[in-house]
């Protein structure tokens, strides 16, 4: 019982630290279509190219910053979100212009920054038939743990292509037949919103 109770006061501290914390705000806001398509193809081409990596193999060719991924990880940690924020500020497309505040270190995390965004998407929104993901969108699943991460890369009919960190420890890609059928996704995060 007592670590029930600690573990809801930290539960607690944490989503009041959140929630007092000023939003971070895309850096998305003032792109054309053209630039905001390559920043797509940006998002798709850096998670692709990790692909079969591990956490401590990810990046490890970058010699500017973030530089690896595993530079942010701890030991044994997941990381299929960290994997999403890392590709993000690789590909020019940070979370945040703040340099402390890039790195969302869980799927609930991604989830709420996208959600305090208006640009999160869930299967009971009246846009979830309609909608097709675009390279580049966060994809959230429910799961045993709480959450997972990926990225759209590509979409075909009914079908999404991801690419998802922490897959057997690896990145690895995945394809999703009749995805609006999926009950285990839980939304989608919209990078580039249309206006």
């Amino acid at each position: 019982m007592h670590r029930t109770l600690r573990a809801r006061r930290l539960t607690l501290i944490s989503t009041l630290a959140l929630l007092l914390t000023p939003a971070c705000k895309p850096v998305v806001a003032s792109h054309t279509p053209h630039e905001i398509q390559v920043l797509r193809e940006n998002v798709a081409r850096v998670a692709l190219a990790e692909e079969g990596r591990g956490p401590g193999e990810v990046g490890k060719d970058l010699n500017q910053p973030p530089y690896a991924l595993g530079k942010y990880l701890g030991i044994e940690e997941a990381w299929c979100s960290e994997f999403a924020c890392w590709t993000y500020k690789v590909a020019g497309v940070p979370l945040s212009t703040n340099e402390s505040r890039w790195l969302l270190r869980n799927s609930t995390r991604l989830k709420r920054w996208f959600k305090s965004n208006r640009t999160f998407l869930s299967p009971e929104d009246a846009y979830w038939d309609t909608h097709t993901p675009q390279p580049g969108d966060y994809i959230r699943y429910n799961n045993r743990s709480g959450g997972h991460s990926g990225l759209v890369v590509g979409s075909e009919g009914q079908t999404l292509y991801t690419v998802e960190g922490n897959i057997k420890n690896r990145v690895a890609r995945n394809r999703i037949r009749d995805w609006r059928l999926w009950t285990d996704i839980d939304g989608i995060g919209i990078l580039f919103p249309q206006p």
